[in-house]
């Protein structure tokens, strides 16, 4: 349990979150939403030696043995703010896709936790702050130096479009350095996957001076917007003014539009420097390098050249460059020996593959005939689902809706399909999802992998901002798409369980044969599978349904999945399952 008392005579804050303490010190900055501080982080072997919040102003025991301390940095975000500006979707999308990130140059986010209206992040600590406070502490990052932090950002970077993730708001504030002179990329309020970027095409966001031309024109964020965001940084490294500034937004976002800067004859001396910046900051993105094109570029290699500065002399590497430090920047640490170390990297490859990486060994002798390997295969399917969760569920608890129509688009943003209840869905390959009922219009919107806010409905015209862009989609794919009605009524007598309140709708599938056949994996855990020609096997726990279109009418089956499976005349559909579940 989380409990917080205040330290008025030192005027600290400890918080306790289950067996680990914050002591929080000394703010490190502040947002539009919340306030950020340093703080002492303290494990400890056991949680409590008595349970519960702290009483009479007694707090609660701890134990002695702590396991762990280190240093961390806690986002304070307060919650009446964020709901009041219609974000609190944004803030557990941020939480969901940040906690996932894994790599060196990304800023961790460790954990979090809510008390008291405030939601609480746990992050890895930085001591030296942002690139900005750097840059304007010495106005000029030496040439060296600056290619050692951009060549760690298009690290950082190159890891989040690896796993579909865009930044959107790449500038010199939201790059951390660290005492070894490791870069970190943080702040992922704007982040997003690439699935969400494209549903939000023609939304502009981020930060003025750093938006690329095409963002501003509302055609979309791609991985090139978050390159020109990087060149503007590399520019801002030499003078610590980006390339567009100028009096006004409305004169910012017109040199960004015709591409209009100059270079600083005091700052911008290198041709491989200004060479760089100049393939970045491209009109076209498609004229834009690569991140692995940058990281090859002559003007990265000076970055090798500092770390061999630093590894050779250490204690004099400052001098060495020629970096003309500030007191304030008198304690940054250039010692490099733990930078390269390795580090897992977390595979965010789609969960739905598990589902079908499940091959089974078949101890098949010599002598078995045709027959007795249908048998063994029949018998290793029916093991199968029978090891399933929804084996053990009875039929009333399945849903009566079934997939009629879909339409797979998961080369751009997911798959779009029509339900037999009259529901238009569409399944994103972020793991996000929207449904509308055509009948009664409301939405509904689905978040598979979010801590909070699994589910969510509401009417189109007061649909939060984040769920427009899902609205907006939705409605625009399934426009001149007919309802196939006939099937719909034929699949809705089929069925004999009943409704179970919520919308059922799809949690993963996957097609096989090149499209010949598809799998449906649903929220009630039921099965759907699609031949060609229109067969249909639906697979509820111990029962299934299988629907055939006819020329005067429709052929059903609905048997006991293991009489059904044993039927001589299933006896291909059977093999056909058996080569995608086993």
């Amino acid at each position: 349990m989380t409990t917080a008392r205040s330290q008025t005579q030192q005027q600290r804050v400890k918080l306790r979150n289950g067996a680990t303490t914050y002591d929080l010190g000394q703010c490190l900055g502040r947002g539009g939403f919340g306030i950020c501080y340093e703080a002492i982080e303290r494990r400890y072997a056991s949680c409590c030696r008595r349970g519960g919040d702290a009483t009479d102003g007694q707090e609660a025991e701890e134990s002695d043995v702590v396991v762990s301390e280190r240093t961390v940095a806690i986002k304070r975000v307060c919650m009446q703010q964020v709901r009041q500006a219609s974000k609190e979707p944004h803030l557990w999308y941020e939480i969901g896709l940040h906690s996932q990130l894994r790599h060196r140059n990304v800023v961790e986010l460790i954990d979090h936790f809510v008390f008291e209206e405030n939601v609480y992040f746990v992050l890895e600590y930085c001591n030296n702050r942002s690139l900005a406070d750097i840059v304007h502490n010495v106005k000029s990052l030496p040439l060296e130096l600056a290619a050692y932090y951009f060549k760690q950002l298009i690290d950082g970077l190159q890891y989040l479009h690896d796993n579909s993730v865009f930044h959107r708001d790449l500038k010199l504030s939201n790059i951390l350095v660290g005492a070894d002179d490791t870069v970190k990329i943080t702040d992922f309020g704007l982040a997003c996957t690439f699935t969400r970027a494209y549903l939000e095409r023609h939304i502009a966001c981020g930060t003025p001076n750093y938006l690329s031309p095409e963002v501003l024109l509302r055609q979309g964020h791609t991985t090139k917007s978050d390159i020109w965001s990087c060149g503007v940084i590399l520019y801002a490294m030499f003078g610590g003014v980006p390339p567009f500034q100028t009096e006004t937004i409305t004169a910012i976002y017109n040199n960004i539009v015709n591409c209009s800067y100059t270079f600083s004859s005091r700052y911008h001396t290198d041709e491989n420097q200004k060479d760089l910046i100049a393939q970045i900051l491209q009109l076209d993105s498609n004229e834009r390098p690569s991140l692995g094109q940058i990281a090859g570029h002559p003007f990265c290699q000076y970055a090798t050249t500092y770390k061999a500065l630093l590894s050779k002399e250490s204690n004099r590497a400052a001098s060495c460059i020629g970096l003309r430090r500030s007191k304030s920047m008198r304690n940054l640490s250039k010692s490099l020996s733990n930078l390269f170390s390795k580090q897992s990297r977390t595979d965010l490859r789609k969960s739905t593959e598990k589902l079908f990486n499940r091959h089974v060994a078949l101890p098949l002798s010599k002598s078995l005939t045709v027959v007795d390997l249908r048998i063994v295969r029949t018998t290793q399917l029916i093991d199968y689902f029978r090891g399933e969760l929804a084996w053990q569920k009875r039929v009333t608890e399945f849903s009566s809706e079934w997939i009629t129509w879909w339409r797979d688009c998961s080369n751009v943003c997911g798959l779009y399909y029509q339900l037999s209840n009259g529901f238009n869905c569409a399944l994103y390959n972020d793991q996000t999802g929207c449904l509308r009922s055509t009948r009664t219009g409301r939405y509904y919107f689905v978040n598979l992998k979010a801590q909070r806010q699994l589910f969510h409905e509401t009417q189109a015209e007061s649909a939060e901002r984040f769920f427009q862009p899902l609205v907006k989609d939705i409605d625009e794919a399934f426009k001149g798409v007919k309802t196939n009605s006939k099937l719909q009524e034929q699949l809705s007598w089929v069925s004999q369980s009943r409704s179970t309140g919520t919308p059922n709708y799809l949690v993963n599938w996957r097609n096989f044969s090149n499209g010949y056949y598809h799998v449906f994996h649903m929220r009630d855990q039921s099965v759907q599978v699609n031949f060609a020609d229109w067969f249909i096997l639906r697979i509820c726990g111990q029962l299934c349904y299988f629907y055939q279109p006819a020329k005067k009418g429709f052929v059903v089956e609905t048997a006991d999945f293991q009489a059904w499976c044993s039927q001589d005349h299933n006896a291909e559909l059977v093999e056909v399952l058996c080569s995608i579940f086993l």
